[in-house]
């Protein structure tokens, strides 16, 4: 005698909702993965414009550095100019031949040489005041500086003119004030006060 067991319909539809609910939980998953690599691209893009726009300002930032650094020199120099009023800055002959350049102003008028003392030698303060006093000449003074750097341009361009070396580095003065001394530093076209220990150009002036 065969007994058929009746299906329980009870239990087929539980089984039903689990598997539709399983299919519902597998498609929003599915969803939260495509939604999360979006925002993970997004990220990624939002980021390196960022870099880009970082680097982008560093730049800009450095360019305007540069700018306000050559527009405060150039200030500078205009302001110099209008303290030390230039006559004329020419090239300084003896028996034809150019020797040096000579820079008039109202109350100063020397002669540059066209080359730096010892072929460009470095020396200490009190080293070049030495090689002077031994040479019987002597280098330009504090307000000499000061002109020199305020047409720096004008006679460099008279040095070359006449075959000398343009002034390019830092020299000594020959003004000091204990144990610091006064030096032009060609490379901005400005006199600093420096250490005498410290190792220096020098330019003679022609007597």
């Amino acid at each position: 005698m065969c007994i058929f067991k009746k299906k329980n319909s009870s239990d087929d539809k539980k089984f039903e909702e689990i598997q539709n609910t399983n299919t519902r939980l597998e498609k929003s998953l599915a969803s939260l993965k495509e939604e999360s690599q979006t925002i993970i691209n997004s990220m990624k893009e939002e980021r390196l414009e960022l870099c880009q726009n970082l680097q982008d300002a560093e730049i800009s930032n450095k360019e305007l550095k540069r700018k306000i650094e050559f527009l405060t020199e150039e200030l500078e120099k205009q302001a110099q100019k209008r303290v030390f009023r230039i006559k004329s800055i020419c090239i300084k002959l003896r028996n034809d031949n150019p020797v040096g350049v000579r820079i008039r102003t109202l109350d100063e008028d020397f002669v540059l040489s066209l080359h730096d003392a010892e072929n460009g030698e470095e020396k200490d303060f009190d080293e070049w005041q030495q090689y002077y006093k031994q040479n019987n000449c002597r280098t330009f003074n504090r307000k000499q500086a000061c002109i020199i750097a305020a047409y720096l341009d004008e006679i460099n361009d008279k040095l070359v003119e006449a075959g000398g070396d343009r002034l390019d580095k830092w020299y000594w003065t020959d003004t000091s004030c204990n144990d610091y001394a006064w030096t032009l530093e060609s490379t901005h076209s400005s006199i600093v006060i420096q250490d005498i220990c410290g190792k220096t150009s020098s330019r003679p002036i022609i007597l």
